[in-house]
C-alpha cells in the first residue's frame, strides 16, 4: 500500500481554494527519485543531517513539495528554484524567462 496517493498528473487551483497536502516522510523506497529533484544546495542541505532518518524525511519534504507544485504549475520537479527564509522555509522563485 503507497504512503500517499499520487496527485493527478496536472492540478488546478481555483482563485479562492486552498488545497492541503499531507505525507508520510518515512518513505526509504522512494528517496533515489526524490532526491534526484533536489538541487545541489539542497542535496548539500541533506547531506549535513547526521541521522540517516532525518536526512531521509528532509529529502522526502523537499522532492515532495517539487513533485507536487511541478504538477500545479506544469513544470518538472528538478527545475522549480527556491529561496529560503531565515529559518529554511522554501519561497518559490518565479521564472521570468517563460
Amino acid at each position: 500500500m503507497p504512503l500517499w496517493n499520487a496527485p493527478p498528473l496536472t492540478l488546478t487551483l481555483g482563485a479562492d481554494a486552498v488545497h492541503v497536502w499531507r505525507a508520510a516522510l518515512d518513505r526509504p523506497g522512494e528517496l533515489p527519485g526524490l532526491l534526484a529533484a533536489l538541487s545541489a544546495d539542497e542535496r548539500e542541505r541533506a547531506g549535513r543531517f547526521r541521522a540517516d532518518r532525518d536526512r531521509g524525511r528532509f529529502v522526502a519534504a523537499r522532492g515532495l513539495l517539487r513533485e507536487i507544485l511541478g504538477r500545479y504549475l506544469g513544470r518538472e520537479p528538478g527545475s522549480l528554484r527556491f529561496r529560503y527564509g531565515a529559518h529554511g522555509k522554501p519561497t518559490l522563485v518565479e521564472d521570468r524567462a517563460g
